[in-house]
């Protein structure tokens, strides 16, 4: 998982008068980038209409993009988990019950190192 690490303590105590981030990247579950806001502005690539108005904007966020993207690397992409019953089937359940079997091996015949 990505995590940003950035501390807003100072931010909202009012000791600085800029937060910390000034980029947020918004993810959909599979993975696939919809948007980013950077500053005031917000870049969807969800949505068709709104490329024209703002293709000047395209420059700027390839350098945040390109910034960003330099840093997967260290943060392996993670799929994402439903929380719902409907994200549960048969092959869920047959994976369970593998990683309940390789539990138990475990703590029968334990692995020295």
């Amino acid at each position: 998982m990505h995590l940003d690490g950035y501390d807003y303590l100072p931010f909202f105590r009012g000791e600085v008068d800029k937060a910390p981030r000034d980029t947020i990247y918004y993810f959909g579950q599979g993975g696939e980038l919809n948007a980013i806001r950077w500053g005031n502005w917000k870049v969807h690539f969800a949505i068709v209409r709104w490329y024209a108005d703002n293709l000047w904007l395209f420059v700027p966020m390839q350098e945040k993009l390109k910034a960003f993207f330099t840093t997967i690397p260290q943060y392996p992409f993670q799929e994402g988990a439903s929380l719902t019953a409907g994200g549960i089937n048969y092959n869920s359940l047959k994976a369970m019950k593998a990683m309940d079997m390789l539990k138990e091996l475990g703590e029968r015949f334990p692995i020295n190192q």
